[in-house]
């Protein structure tokens, strides 16, 4: 942290400049109210008094130097000045009580902290729920994230066991996505306790120290975003709903998201709440409507990037209603089948190499859609309470890259299947295709919400 006053170097919790005594980020106090002001502000922005506490006469106008008794211009008697505490010892004095801002920051920060929590706690209870029904009963079943780790890959194992030399497309496309898996997984949970213990550490020092700071807030945001996109692409590397299942994330990871949400949103507006009449800036509502929309935005993303292709149709019959991407080659296990090219898993019929390539990528930019998403998504949240946003532009453009090349990759996907077997199957490609206007969307936000800060003059 670079004092704005002297240039000295100091570490990167310091609120005030070990060399000059001044405040880091160069913002000042208003001398009649206190409030925290930006260096260049000639009246205070919480009660409009003078910032250099020059002195206007209200009878003549004359504006006096800090200090006097009597106006230069006529001799009229100044009230003289009540005695305040110093904005310093009032904002590092922990002998004090709190004020109304430190209570608020107090309660944001639980909100926060809370959220990470969540999202601790409910990493290990991601899962996947399939419910199967037919005419006469209805079966559940759950599988959590530590299939990954050894379940999953036993289960390929014994079910490819007696499978021809032609199912080596069927066995890449069955261990390709359980791979990625094992490390979304993996991955998940030391990043979701990485960040939630050091979200913990800074919070337990903001709070004995009393500074206001809030370098808490981003590895917390970042707990329970990757918990989110974890639960995300695990969905994503699963199974197909049809007539008569449906796969979905289970009870708990769904709980764990809606509850992180609550708290996240709670914590960030009471954070929020202390800027005062900052936040009816041009600027500030500016940013404050654009992370809104952006919130909105993605959540859908997150809520489409999971359903891969749509509707798998054949003739008169739906094969499949959703089908994610990792999941299709199942359901092309069964058109194989139903066309007459032999069991699934033991068809002499192998897939070009092109369609695997075209799969493989399908699966890379579905997850790296998944991935950028999260990390914009941190950036929207962390920014609100930072005086050092930097434009999202390098982190929304390559998702939009990656959204257009996941939506031809599974349009092409299609085209290839009905090439290699001279068939009209038709696929829905709806998902991947909304999934792309909305990181579009994205984009002209972050491009409107840039132009409109620069018209203000920010």
């Amino acid at each position: 942290m670079v004092c704005k006053h002297c240039g000295t170097e100091n570490p990167e919790e310091a609120v005030f400049c070990m060399t000059c005594g001044e405040r880091v980020d160069g913002k000042v106090h208003c001398p009649v109210c206190g409030a925290l002001n930006p260096a260049e502000a000639t009246f205070c922005i919480q009660c409009g008094g003078r910032m250099d506490n020059k002195r206007v006469c209200p009878e003549c106008g004359t504006l006096n130097e800090a200090g006097v008794n009597f106006c230069l211009g006529c001799g009229h008697a100044f009230e003289k000045p009540r005695a305040q505490k110093s904005a310093r010892s009032r904002e590092t004095s922990r002998e004090g009580g709190r004020t109304l801002a430190d209570w608020f920051r107090l309660f944001g920060g639980i909100g926060v902290m809370a959220a990470a929590f969540f999202a601790l706690v409910f990493t290990f209870c991601i899962g996947i729920t399939t419910r199967a029904e037919s005419l006469f009963s209805a079966e559940t079943e759950t599988d959590f994230l530590y299939v990954y780790f050894g379940g999953r890959y036993k289960t390929l194992a014994s079910a490819l066991k007696g499978a021809g030399e032609g199912a080596g497309y069927m066995k890449f496309a069955l261990y390709f996505p359980t791979v990625l898996g094992t490390l979304v997984a993996a991955g998940g949970l030391v990043s979701v306790i990485a960040l939630s213990a050091v979200a913990a550490v800074r919070y337990a020092r903001a709070l004995m120290q009393r500074d206001g700071k809030t370098n808490f807030f981003r590895p917390a945001v970042a707990a329970y975003a990757v918990f989110v996109a974890a639960a995300t692409a695990i969905r994503a590397l699963n199974g197909t709903s049809d007539g008569t299942s449906t796969i979905s994330l289970n009870g708990a990871t769904v709980a764990g998201i809606v509850l992180g949400a609550v708290f996240l949103v709670a914590g960030t507006v009471l954070n929020l709440l202390p800027e005062g009449k900052e936040l009816l800036t041009r600027k500030k509502l500016t940013l404050l409507i654009s992370a809104a929309v952006g919130g909105v935005f993605f959540v859908l993303i997150f809520a489409l990037a999971p359903m891969g292709i749509g509707a798998v149709e054949s003739g008169d019959s739906v094969t499949a209603s959703t089908a994610s991407t990792a999941s299709l080659m199942a359901t092309i296990g069964s058109l194989y089948y139903s066309m007459g090219f032999g069991s699934y898993g033991s068809t002499s019929v192998d897939a070009p190499i092109g369609q695997a390539i075209v799969y493989a990528l399908s699966q890379l930019f579905q997850l790296a859609v998944i991935t950028l998403a999260l990390f914009a998504f941190i950036k929207l949240f962390a920014d609100l309470t930072s005086e050092k946003a930097k434009s999202p532009l390098r982190l929304v453009i390559p998702l939009v890259v990656c959204a257009a090349g996941y939506l031809a990759m599974t349009v092409t996907f299609g085209a290839l299947f009905n090439s290699y077997l001279e068939t009209d199957v038709k696929f829905g490609y709806a998902a991947p295709a909304v999934l792309f206007v909305f990181s579009v969307l994205q984009l002209a936000r972050v491009i409107a919400e840039k132009l409109l800060c620069k018209k203000f003059g920010q």
